[in-house]
This record gives structure tokens, C-alpha cells and sequence, in this order.
């Protein structure tokens, strides 16, 4: 993708801050919202709306772009993070052949270089993992 390509320095990040006011990040987690099936439990990522989700042709290419325009950028990392966060952890649990999943986790990643959002991930990402743990517990 083009924005994976976008350089880590002033000139880069003044063209991600324009590619911002353009509302194209906007946009992106707009897609990301609205296609996205409502979350009642982070386990519950492998339904049959989320393989539904997953299937839809823009979606790694949203995935994609966000990727690029976090990486090395604060403001994109703190617009992904502020309404995202559960909707691409579900996507990071979901096996695809599209690689939905590993798009999700290099999205995660990306916008985790900025510390108060890897406070955000860590804390979903336990949620799952104690829910992983009760339903084990529970068998």
C-alpha cells in the first residue's frame, strides 16, 4: 500500500496530518464501524457475522491503510485507538484467507507505539485472555 510507504519525517508526517484533514483516517474507521458486527464478548470473533465481515473485499485494504498511517504517527494512533480498539482485536482472532488476522495484529501493533493506546490494547487483550481462562474453567 502506498501509505506503508510514506516516510518517517517531517515531510511524512505533515502528508499524513493533510491525508487526516482530508478525512480519509475518518473514512477508514467509518467502514470499520459500521460493517463491523456488534461485540458482545471478544470470543465471539469466530461467529458467522464476523467470518461475514471479514469476507468483505475493502476490508484489508482499510486494514492496510491505517497500518501505514500509524506507524510513526501519533494523531493517526490516537484516532485508531479512540473507537477501534475491541473491533480489530476481534479481527486479530479471526483466520482468514484474506489474512484478516495478521492485518489486524501489524494494525494493533502499529498503533501501540504510542503508550497510552498499548495501555488500551493490553487491557482488551487480557479481557480476552481471563475469558479464555473462565470458559476453560468452566468445561
Amino acid at each position: 500500500m502506498m501509505s506503508s510507504g510514506i516516510e518517517r519525517n517531517a515531510n511524512g508526517a505533515r502528508l499524513k496530518e493533510v491525508i487526516i484533514e482530508d478525512g480519509i483516517v475518518a473514512s477508514a474507521l467509518e467502514y470499520l464501524v459500521l460493517h463491523a458486527p456488534t461485540m458482545k464478548s471478544s470470543l465471539l470473533a469466530t461467529s458467522e457475522e464476523w467470518k461475514e465481515f471479514t469476507s468483505r473485499p475493502a476490508l484489508k485494504y482499510v486494514l492496510r491503510i491505517l497500518t501505514g498511517l500509524s506507524h510513526g504517527h501519533e494523531n493517526t494512533q490516537l484516532l485508531v485507538s479512540k473507537d477501534s480498539i475491541p473491533i480489530i482485536h476481534g479481527l486479530e482472532q479471526v483466520s482468514s484467507d484474506a489474512h484478516v488476522g495478521s492485518l489486524a495484529e501489524n494494525l494493533m501493533e502499529a498503533i501501540k507505539e504510542h503508550p497510552s493506546v498499548e495501555a488500551k490494547i493490553e487491557e482488551v487483550r487480557l479481557k480476552t485472555r481471563d475469558e479464555k481462562k473462565r470458559l476453560a474453567m468452566a468445561v
